[in-house]
């Protein structure tokens, strides 16, 4: 074929450098496996989860509170409140490092509250809209589905806080994986096609 390769770009030096397949085809395989292990054992990737959030939102009111004690003398109104706010997002990075089995319920908590509310929200729009769209009811199904995850998450709550994290990222783990995979398949197949 004449057709020039898409997936083909020239370096600083001239040269062709292509994708490489293999590098997508082994994240690919890497990923599902650790999607699998995650599935396995998703009570200990909540936890972790959790613990890595929990180091985050310290990290944050660390900065926080170095910013309140840095400008506290800037004679700007407020610096208090920095200083009140950063106290309270270290407090809450420490709660989740220190109890992860009680903050993923409490994050499971929220994301089923936020999940009945995206639900509601998406079947109130896909009614309304049915007037003028003909497939509405596919938003309203949608978002029906939305809501009963958020309800079930909720009803089964704190049982489901101690696997809801952790499966969640073992399903875009292998989402991810499989996506490479099919990527780098997908571009050896064109890489052997034009050559």
């Amino acid at each position: 074929m004449n057709e020039p390769n898409r997936f083909e770009t020239v370096s600083e030096d001239g040269s062709r450098v292509g994708l490489k397949p293999g590098w997508f085809i082994g994240m690919g395989i890497v990923l599902i496996i650790l999607g699998i292990v995650a599935c396995i054992d998703a009570f200990s990737v909540t936890l972790a989860s959790t613990m890595v959030l929990g180091i985050v939102v310290m990290a944050g009111g660390i900065v926080q509170l170095i910013q309140g004690i840095v400008h506290f003398h800037s004679g700007q109104r407020g610096h208090w409140a920095n200083l009140l706010i950063g106290c309270f997002v270290l407090f809450a990075g420490l709660v989740l490092c220190v109890e992860p089995i009680a903050g993923s319920q409490v994050l499971t908590a929220i994301m089923a509250g936020l999940l009945m509310l995206g639900g509601f929200s998406r079947i109130f729009w896909s009614v309304g809209m049915r007037q003028n769209l003909p497939d509405w009811w596919v938003g309203a199904l949608s978002g029906a589905v939305t809501l009963v995850v958020g309800c079930l998450l909720y009803w089964y709550l704190p049982w489901s806080g101690l696997f809801f994290l952790g499966t969640l990222i073992a399903i875009e783990l292998l989402m991810a994986g499989i996506s490479s995979l099919m990527f780098g398949l997908g571009l050896k197949r064109i890489q052997k096609e034009w050559f």
